[in-house]
């Protein structure tokens, strides 16, 4: 079945930037990182000009299970500080990572 895990680390305080990202594993291999400005409210995606990025990573190969890029770094540091466990991240390639 579908397995849903949702982290809400502490806010500092209202009114603070903060980041906003989804983590979607699929069955067929992918990894979809979804990094937006956006709140999860109706306003701010109809009303509110927003920024989105997002990127499928698909599994390691066998011989690249090793190696790791620097997004993959950035984005396991930016997971684990979320008190989140970001094990599964390292079976995915990020070598193609847009913007690393």
């Amino acid at each position: 079945g579908h397995q849903r895990r949702l982290v809400r680390p502490p806010l500092l305080k209202w009114g603070c930037m903060h980041a906003k990202i989804m983590l979607l594993e699929f069955v067929d291999g992918i990894l979809r990182v979804v990094i937006t400005s956006a709140n999860l409210t109706r306003d701010d995606w109809e009303s509110v000009g927003q920024t989105v990025w997002l990127q499928d990573f698909p599994l390691k190969s066998h011989r690249a299970v090793e190696t790791r890029s620097a997004f993959e770094a950035q984005l396991s540091g930016f997971v684990k500080a979320l008190r989140a466990d970001g094990e599964f991240l390292h079976k995915y390639d990020f070598s193609s990572a847009a913007g690393s």
